[in-house]
């Protein structure tokens, strides 16, 4: 047996007419592609009754756990993949391709006819918004979310909780990003919720030895337009051993994580890390 293929997918078997043969395309590698928190929400909206995924194929993608069922088990695996805490599904490939007919995953022939033709569609499993496909990527705005820092509270040398605050929550369901940080200047060990609930579930300090934390969250449940702007939304526990503005050493990145918010509309904002000017 002998196959082809070529960039856009297409593939050709030659074989002998009458052959019995299964066909069964496999794609496992970069499971975190096109896989980020705005998955999370739409997952989470399905679950919740509140906006359902609007295709078979979303479903599939959308069942990360391949337990043939969409439910929180899904979000905590996905979750898990986004903070990098794992960088592959335990129970599942990164892509999965039902034959477009039957929805099934292989095709038997039996036996061989000549000029057979089976189309798959592929589904990044984890993509439920298509990020995967640049051409289909939620709009993108040019106006950053803002997280500002003050270094006030700041105890050299002493685990200080250093609080952070942000511009605008206004229309925002969730965000992520990278937290990274100069190790010789500073250690970072964990980020407590504020007036945002954030837990250990929302953030990965397995690497803070390499100076970098990363952080998913969302809320569906809370109108956080109607949050104090001036209580901390959150705070990073920071032991420091510079004198400097905690804002010279550390940084909101993509290093990890991709630095994003996401809006009410599907819309994707970048993240901005800032002084906090009282």
């Amino acid at each position: 047996m002998m196959s082809q293929q070529n960039l856009p997918g297409s593939y050709r078997f030659e074989m002998l007419t009458g052959t019995e043969a299964y066909i069964k395309p496999i794609k496992d590698i970069d499971h975190i592609n096109g896989v980020s928190t705005s998955d999370l929400i739409a997952i989470q909206k399905h679950i919740m009754g509140q906006t359902k995924l609007d295709s078979w194929y979303k479903e599939r993608a959308a069942d990360v756990t391949a337990d043939g069922k969409i439910s929180v088990a899904d979000i905590i695996e996905l979750r898990k993949l986004i903070l990098a805490k794992i960088d592959r599904f335990s129970n599942n490939t990164s892509w999965r391709f039902f034959d477009r007919n039957t929805k099934q995953s292989k095709y038997h022939i039996n036996p061989m006819l000549p000029n057979m033709r089976v189309d798959f569609t592929g589904v990044k499993v984890g993509d439920v918004n298509l990020d995967s496909d640049p051409a289909m990527a939620a709009p993108r705005s040019q106006h950053p979310m803002v997280f500002e820092i003050s270094s006030e509270e700041l105890v050299l040398n002493t685990p200080t909780l250093v609080p952070v605050y942000v511009r605008d929550l206004n229309n925002i369901e969730g965000f992520q990003f990278t937290l990274s940080f100069e190790t010789s200047k500073l250690k970072i060990s964990n980020v407590v919720g504020g007036t945002l609930n954030i837990s250990e579930t929302n953030v990965n300090t397995d690497h803070i030895d390499q100076g970098w934390i990363t952080v998913s969250w969302y809320d569906l449940l809370t109108d956080l337009s109607a949050l104090d702007l001036n209580s901390p939304v959150f705070f990073l526990e920071v032991e420091s051993a510079v004198e400097d503005p905690l804002i010279e050493h550390i940084s909101v990145s993509n290093q990890v994580t991709p630095a994003e918010a996401y809006d009410v509309d599907g819309a994707t904002k970048p993240l901005a890390l800032a002084e906090r000017v009282n």
